[in-house]
């Protein structure tokens, strides 16, 4: 794609050579499914590192391009890949979700100022964080993690806290995008509300709840 760009002169061929990447990689992934949910024995390695690929070069492309919404494409496929992975062990499991969902994290902090007023890169981190979250909570229950379930909520809820940081960091007080900084903290808070049930019970749900409340009151 690099090598096109400089090659091409005419603003309408690189568009197209752009779109043409990215079709071929978000169609990478669909086959990587097929295959994962065919082969034999199941496959763990390979199938990530396809993945992980190819999720890796579409963020490349969307930072290249600007065009943020394959953000939304990749972690639409991903997420399915991962849901869909016939992993063997809760290990393999919380491995084939964890490292897409940190690209997805990783992707908005580094693209800091360059995201602009793009929604697309952090709304993929909250699919992403969605997706993993159901995945490594089996995972958990599978490896008889239940008694410390309510730590992953917590750190998911402290992850996306810090991306709400950066946001906050890179735009202007007068010029920030009010429904971005929603969603991103409004997932945060979900994940903190999910972490008391989850780790509590009996009275405790309700104390917790309570206390929840009070502090967004203040």
């Amino acid at each position: 794609l690099f090598l096109a760009e400089r090659l091409l002169a005419n603003s309408d061929e690189v568009s197209k050579y752009r779109f043409a990447a990215a079709i071929a990689l978000l169609v990478g992934h669909v086959v990587a499914i097929g295959v994962g949910t065919s082969a034999e024995p199941p496959l763990f390695a390979t199938l990530l590192a396809t993945h992980v690929l190819l999720a890796a070069a579409t963020l490349a492309l969307a930072w290249r391009t600007e065009m943020h919404s394959l953000a939304l494409w990749s972690v639409g496929l991903t997420g399915l890949a991962t849901l869909a992975a016939r992993t063997t062990t809760p290990e393999r499991a919380f491995t084939f979700a964890v490292i897409p969902y940190a690209l997805y994290i990783v992707y908005p902090l580094l693209l800091g100022v360059r995201a602009k007023r793009a929604l697309h890169p952090y709304l993929a981190a909250v699919i992403a964080s969605a997706t993993f979250f159901f995945v490594a909570r089996n995972a958990m229950i599978d490896a008889r993690l239940e008694f410390m379930i309510g730590v992953l909520p917590v750190a998911q809820a402290i992850i996306l806290l810090a991306l709400l940081v950066r946001l906050l960091r890179i735009e202007p007080p007068e010029q920030r995008e009010l429904g971005r900084l929603a969603i991103v903290a409004g997932t945060a808070l979900a994940f903190i509300t999910v972490a008391i049930p989850l780790q509590l019970d009996k009275q405790w749900i309700t104390i917790g709840w309570a206390l929840e409340g009070a502090a967004l009151v203040w």
